[in-house]
């Protein structure tokens, strides 16, 4: 298939942005889940949008498979092939900022941008984003974030400030959604007209290639305080997170458990290279010098982080208002809730940091702190009245499990946060030591690199850790609520209220994509299409 196709896909986008260099497609057909891979036939890189369409024709006419990868930080197979001779669409070619509208107050990007590109193309404009980027989001594009209704550093979901996509269909036809989608677009109004827009959010790439995508802005905020807080208790973690979203107070949150607290203390002592690049960092994103010079001191301690290990929990919390004297108001608010939920105040150094510098490297987000190298995460979502009761299902299983994860090496830790004001969530982690997989080696930069890569195969551990994950999604399950990043993992189309819903989403599948050709398997969508 190969020696038909390729010849053709370059002709449209350039014999140098095709390839089937086996390197290179094990590296773009694995993602973080460790699940088996079947590699791709192809890896094509196109460099306009426009080339897109034409790309699909081809791929349509000859019923070759396509998936569509990001920045491959995927840990649900949602860029994996799951059909020999998948061609791999890969976007990172697609990352220009196609419009800054500062009047109008929108931006429109190509959607392999990365989170991390677009807080950079809007430095001085006095405008931003609200929703901040996925914590890859170093990596991470616009349009993977999209195709997974992503969450992350600020306010809310990157959805919550969309206003409309471009999205080209399996077959090469080419739509435009809300505010973009009249003769005489107004990039600022998503609502006119049946909301499009929804349909290719969180698809996992399977309903159409979203190629551009306008969002609104807002001002900066005039200012912005923060808070950290620890916990030995964890109902009373739970619930001052639960509490904090009712009064919606707080502009994001993130609590961590013992094993980060410990993995954070244990850090080195900056060099004095990264010093000054954090100290220029966070003076950046001050809103005043004297503000700049207040969180600087306010994180500064002899001792580093290594406060962080005498507690179970640290809970960080980031205010932002129209002027400090609202922040200010309202981090008061929040130092006074927490108290009364039994929480100790800690120097806000970590909520300091993630927000001058929100987009760490991937490395440190999918490497272990122990010898145990290789992590992947699960997620569950519910209302905040389940809150309790999800973490109670998740501790429970992990006690169950105690002697078989000791038995395989393997450990675990779990992330607390609040989306909106509504939805609470959990992230468990399991790590496990292994050889590291082309998409791990190929994130590791650090100096640690030739150690890591130098661990040898365990799929005595890799085996347990898939099975493990596997019975926790299942348990996790038994609560209600939802997941983030779909991919081709969760159990999507088994959740489904009716056999007519099901039958629903098969025929949108369809009539979108009528050859079946876009990620078959995302969303579980390949049963009952042939």
């Amino acid at each position: 298939m190969n020696a038909t196709i390729a010849p053709r896909l370059a002709e449209i986008v350039g014999a140098e942005n095709v390839t089937d260099d086996p390197n290179q497609l094990a590296l773009f057909s694995a993602d973080f889940s460790e699940q088996p891979v079947i590699p791709a036939g192809l890896v094509v890189t196109p460099k306009r949008t426009k080339q897109i369409p034409t790309l699909m024709r081809v791929c349509n006419e000859l019923a070759v498979p396509v998936t569509v990868r990001g920045g491959g930080m995927s840990y649900t197979q949602a860029h994996v092939p799951k059909v020999k001779g998948t061609v791999i669409l890969d976007m990172s070619g697609l990352n220009r900022v196609v419009d800054l509208n500062i009047t109008d107050m929108h931006l429109t990007v190509e959607t392999g941008i990365t989170w991390m590109e677009i807080e950079r193309a809007l430095e001085g404009s006095g405008l931003h984003l609200p929703f901040g980027g996925t914590f890859s989001g170093e990596r991470a594009t616009v349009g993977g974030g999209l195709g997974n209704n992503c969450s992350g550093h600020k306010s809310g979901q990157a959805v919550d400030y969309l206003i409309g996509l471009e999205v080209v269909l399996a077959d090469g036809r080419t739509i435009q959604t809300g505010g973009r989608a009249t003769g005489r677009p107004v990039q600022t109004i998503r609502e006119y007209g049946p909301d499009l827009t929804g349909l290719f959010i969180h698809d996992a790439g399977t309903f159409g290639i979203k190629t551009l995508a306008t969002f609104k802005l807002e001002r900066r905020p005039g200012g912005s305080e923060f808070a950290c807080f620890g916990f030995n208790d964890t109902d009373q973690m739970i619930e001052a997170l639960v509490q904090l979203c009712r009064q919606g107070i707080a502009t994001e949150n993130a609590a961590f458990s013992e094993y980060h607290n410990k993995l954070l203390a244990s850090q080195p002592k900056p060099t004095q290279d990264e010093m000054t690049a954090m100290t220029r960092a966070v003076r950046h994103m001050a809103p005043t010098r004297w503000h700049g010079w207040r969180y600087l001191m306010s994180m500064a301690r002899p001792g580093g982080l290594r406060f962080l290990a005498n507690w179970k929990h640290s809970l960080s919390i980031a205010v932002d208002g129209a002027t400090p004297g609202i922040a200010r108001k309202q981090i008061r608010a929040v130092k006074a809730l927490m108290r009364s939920l039994g929480g100790t105040a800690l120097p806000p150094t970590l909520p300091i940091v993630y927000r001058a510098d929100p987009f760490q490297p991937v490395e440190r987000l999918i490497v272990g702190g122990d010898e145990r190298n290789c992590a992947f995460p699960t997620n569950r979502l519910t209302t905040l009245g389940n809150a309790h009761e999800l973490y109670r299902v998740a501790d429970s299983f992990f006690a169950e499990n105690r002697v078989f994860m000791e038995a395989h090496g393997l450990a675990h830790t779990i992330i607390f946060k609040c989306v909106h004001n509504d939805t609470f969530g959990i992230e468990p982690i399991i790590y496990w030591r292994d050889a590291m997989n082309p998409l791990r080696a190929h994130v590791v930069t650090s100096s640690r690199r030739d150690e890591l890569l130098s661990i040898r195969a365990n799929p005595e551990s890799r085996n347990a850790a898939l099975d493990l994950r596997h019975r926790l999604v299942q348990r996790l399950n038994t609560i209600p609520g939802a997941h983030y990043q779909i991919g081709k993992y969760y159990p999507y189309m088994d959740d489904l209220v009716s056999d007519d819903q099901r039958d629903w989403m098969k025929k949108m599948k369809s009539f979108l994509d009528p050859t079946g050709i876009l990620n078959p398997g995302g969303l579980g969508i390949e049963k009952g299409m042939q």
